[in-house]
């Protein structure tokens, strides 16, 4: 097939489909780099569910990443005072308390606002998961959907029972806490696991400065756009296109395998098998994702034009003002009026 492609002038760089096998430095997950004590590192997220007669539709959940305990608490919006509410209820049972080092979330509005000011104000350090990475919350995650399955469960047999429509699902919250917990919760202590032999000396692929592809968490088309669908197929590209740059390497201790950390993507870490060599990139390419404003301003008595890029791979938060000119030197033929309006 390589040379079928190569005849056809067709880059498989980006495309490419290789596996890699299952060895000591593949992927290793959250757990892998936290100390294994209680009450250390927390991962919290919502579920939605049915509404109930009392209005509550979100299910708060927070889980111990080091022994995989966790709370649950009903909301009835996704707002970040009532989120924190619901959090702190929490430190009131039996089964976490308030985290001494870290709670990872997604980006949602109910962990912004006063949720992440309490943190901040407690000392606890706050990571917020990158979009669709969802290794990073995996293990609230999962722990969703056990629950949302016990619920729905519950829920279906009072129909079956009734032959009426039930969504009162906080009925079945505190059972299904309290026996749900009684089989996940773990032992402090980091895990063994010799499956896979490390070896004595470890040198790392690549270095500081290197520019480098990230595989995607999602698929994407040949122009960088994600698909319609997050099921990978043939043909879809599984690497960014948006080439970056290596700022950080995470050097491997006991068991966790080398990691390295890309610019402006501070709240995530990539194993040696998510990144290859972006062999025909000298720097970092900047691609225009979307102008989102227009200003005009006077500088030594000429009057210029500036628009506010929102960059390819990069959050809105760091969008930069650009000058008309230089954006129409370095790209041919653009007309940043007609992108603004869309």
């Amino acid at each position: 097939m390589h040379k079928i492609f190569k005849s056809l002038g067709v880059e498989r760089q980006i495309e490419n489909t290789k596996v890699v096998q299952n060895t000591w430095n593949s992927f290793n997950n959250v757990k892998d780099n936290i100390p294994h004590k209680a009450d250390y590192n927390f991962a919290g997220d919502t579920l939605d569910l049915p509404t109930t007669k009392k209005g509550y539709k979100h299910l708060l959940v927070v889980v111990d990443l080091a022994t995989d305990e966790f709370d649950m608490e009903p909301m009835k919006s996704t707002q970040s005072q009532e989120a924190l509410k619901a959090f702190q209820a929490m430190f009131k049972r039996k089964f976490i308390q308030k985290p001494y080092a870290s709670m990872r979330t997604d980006g949602g509005p109910e962990f912004k606002g006063e949720f992440h000011s309490w943190l901040v104000n407690e000392n606890i350090m706050h990571k917020v998961a990158l979009a669709n990475r969802h290794k990073q919350n995996a293990n609230v995650e999962s722990l969703n959907r056990q629950i949302s399955r016990l619920l729905f469960a519950l829920m279906n047999k009072v129909e079956e029972d009734t032959k009426r429509t039930f969504n009162e699902w906080t009925e079945f919250v505190e059972d299904v806490r309290s026996e749900l917990n009684a089989h996940r919760k773990k032992k402090e202590g980091d895990p063994v696991n010799d499956e896979y032999p490390v070896p004595d000396v470890v040198e790392p692929t690549f270095k500081v400065g290197d520019i480098v592809y990230r595989k995607s968490d999602v698929p994407l088309s040949a122009l960088g756009h994600q698909q319609p669908t997050n099921n990978f197929r043939m043909g879809d590209y599984r690497w960014d296109l948006v080439p970056r740059k290596i700022v950080k390497v995470l050097s491997y201790s006991g068991r966790n395998p080398i990691r390295y950390m890309l610019d402006n993507l501070p709240n995530v870490s990539y194993a040696e098998p998510e990144l290859k060599l972006a062999t025909n990139e000298t720097h970092e390419k900047l691609v225009i994702k979307k102008f989102i404003a227009k200003k005009i301003q006077t500088i030594k008595g000429k009057r210029q034009v500036f628009y506010k890029v929102w960059w390819k791979g990069y959050p809105k938060s760091l969008s930069t003002w650009e000058p008309e000119a230089q954006l129409k030197k370095d790209v041919p033929n653009l007309d940043p009026e007609y992108l603004l309006a869309l």
